[in-house]
């Protein structure tokens, strides 16, 4: 991201940083943890060309607060882009998931949860957001 635009929003979110409910969540849940159960799950063989993959804890986040938030994959890409507290979740990063990016990667990670178990990630982080 783009250092004035990101030095930008951060100062505009330490102003609502108390009442943001996701910056509380966020130390709460290990996310690093999730990481080794995503690899196989999310890749791209940039060799052959196209787009870099996007981080895969940015796409669990993402798809953390697509549910939290009941937002259709439009939606959320749009509100990625519009909330402060989302981006700040999110850790700023460098690339916004697109709608189209959003419904790829839930997809591929329900085929693969029927297929294989992936430890019920959703279900780790549900149990946690219950002890709020």
């Amino acid at each position: 991201m783009n250092d004035i635009v990101e030095y930008g929003l951060r100062e505009a979110y330490k102003s609502m940083k108390s009442m943001d409910k996701l910056a509380q969540i966020d130390p709460m849940i290990e996310w690093e943890s999730l990481r080794p159960l995503m690899k196989d799950l999310y890749r791209n063989d940039t060799i052959k060309g196209g787009r870099p993959d996007i981080d895969e804890i940015v796409m669990i986040k993402t798809l953390f607060l697509q549910s939290m938030y009941n937002l259709p994959d439009e939606s959320m890409e749009k509100e990625l882009y519009n909330r402060i507290d989302f981006r700040n979740f999110l850790h700023y990063p460098e690339i916004i998931p697109d709608s189209r990016t959003i419904w790829l990667f839930r997809r591929d990670y329900h085929q693969r949860e029927r297929i294989r178990s992936y430890g019920n990630i959703y279900g780790r982080i549900w149990r946690i957001m219950a002890l709020l």
